[in-house]
């Protein structure tokens, strides 16, 4: 059986393609069990500092497996959601930075999938939408928490509401990408992001990204108060000292793996 997720290591970044083109690359337990064995492996290596996601052929994903689903009991239907929202979860959470290169379709779970990505960068041509009101069910695996959060409670509702599928342009226009760019700069360009990452301090960008999600969770007081301890813990570190000593000097930054 092939590999539900292939997976291209280089030097700083992995590239994490879904691999199901033939069912435009639908989310099933496999998918699911292929990318948290893969947050696995990131985690314990300390030189992958970012994961970028993709998929295989036209689709990025589009969305649950119908046909897998359609045949779940109550309890296989349940144990399948919270795989789903673990793993989504871990993407959210884990300190890698994660970069969604969406290349076609991004429906339903393959949204949220995305969703739950640190970065969105989407081909031309590209269509997104949480469609599942349409098929009598609803998003499952964080589409009503992180599209309101990202984009305001107003458009998320409608875009819930109305199951409506909209084209890479308006998606970013609404807030949901960082950027649209043609199909064959896709990878090209979310390489150069995580290339310019990779320039950064490995814990300051650990603790940056670890302040956003907590404080997502808090009041902004909460937030500052986080925030001030975190700065705190990092003044005496040989990354700041490097950081600081690089720029008067004017020459790049040497930082070790984090």
């Amino acid at each position: 059986m092939p590999e539900p997720v292939l997976v291209d290591r280089e030097n700083g970044y992995v590239i994490a393609r879904i691999n199901r083109p033939d069912r435009l690359n639908a989310l099933n337990p496999d998918v699911l069990l292929g990318l948290d064995r893969l947050l696995d492996e990131v985690a314990a290596d300390s030189t992958v500092r970012v994961l970028i996601v993709t998929g295989e052929g036209r689709a990025f994903s589009a969305g649950g497996d119908i046909e897998y689903l359609k045949n779940q009991t109550f309890q296989e239907s349940l144990r399948w959601r919270r795989l789903g929202i673990d793993v989504l979860r871990r993407l959210e959470r884990e300190s890698v930075v994660t970069i969604a290169a969406i290349n076609g379709y991004a429906l339903g779970g393959g949204l949220e999938l995305a969703l739950a990505c640190d970065i969105r960068i989407a081909a031309e041509g590209a269509a997104m939408g949480l469609p599942e009101l349409r098929i009598g069910a609803m998003p499952g695996l964080g589409g009503t928490q992180r599209l309101p959060r990202l984009i305001g409670m107003a458009m998320a509702k409608e875009l819930i509401f109305t199951g409506r599928r909209i084209p890479a342009r308006d998606a970013m226009a609404f807030g949901i990408l960082n950027r649209v760019v043609s199909a064959d700069q896709l990878v090209s360009t979310c390489v150069a992001l995580a290339e310019e990452i990779l320039q950064t301090s490995p814990s300051s960008l650990r603790q940056a990204k670890r302040a956003m999600a907590n404080g997502t969770e808090m009041t902004l007081a909460e937030g500052l108060e986080m925030e001030f301890e975190t700065i705190s813990v990092n003044y005496f570190s040989k990354e700041r000292g490097e950081g600081l000593s690089s720029f008067l000097e004017k020459r790049p930054a040497n930082y070790s793996a984090r």
